[in-house]
């Protein structure tokens, strides 16, 4: 991926889902699918470009602040990458939203690249639900839509052939 344009200058956070479901997959785990995803996207930007990287669960790890994507070590932190927990999309929009400055110039593009099964199961308050709940779609249909009032653009992957195509096609929608 270079940059949007040689006057554009690219913010992008890849927000990496690490929760149990993605441990599953032949013959390459969701994981392994996700981290190679991102290890392509780091190599493709650009030398003005910034990169945050978020992990989550049902806790969020911050690899990586909004910084030069060349920074050394970045692709070791994405490779150590295991999975573990349920699972928070929210909670990792949330923190993937706190990584960008409050105001950005005309000339930045702001990008969250969601990189997931699309399996939540736990709400941002930590409250439980069921896979594909109408309460859980709800929460991440409005925090998309915040982040796009904040000029924020969500992009999902789905990763895995069994991953929950429809709310992720809805979140790219609402922002």
């Amino acid at each position: 991926m270079a940059a949007i344009s040689e006057q554009r200058v690219l913010e992008l956070v890849l927000c990496i889902d690490r929760s149990g479901s993605m441990g599953y997959g032949e013959p390459m785990t969701k994981m392994e699918q996700a981290k190679g995803i991102a290890i392509d996207l780091i190599g493709g930007l650009g030398e003005k470009d910034k990169l945050g990287v978020v992990a989550f669960d049902n806790e969020c790890l911050v690899l990586n602040s909004l910084s030069a994507p060349k920074e050394e070590g970045i692709v070791q932190r994405v490779q150590g990458l295991t999975d573990r927990g349920p699972t928070s999309i929210a909670k990792g929009l949330v923190t993937a939203h706190g990584l960008f400055p409050k105001e950005s110039g005309e000339d930045v593009v702001r990008q969250i690249l969601l990189l997931t099964d699309g399996r939540a199961n736990l709400s941002l308050d930590g409250a439980g639900g069921v896979e594909g709940s109408p309460a859980l779609e709800r929460e991440l249909m409005g925090l998309c839509a915040n982040l796009w009032r904040d000029k924020i653009f969500v992009s999902t992957v789905a990763v895995g052939k069994d991953a929950f195509t429809n709310p992720l096609r809805l979140m790219s929608e609402a922002s």
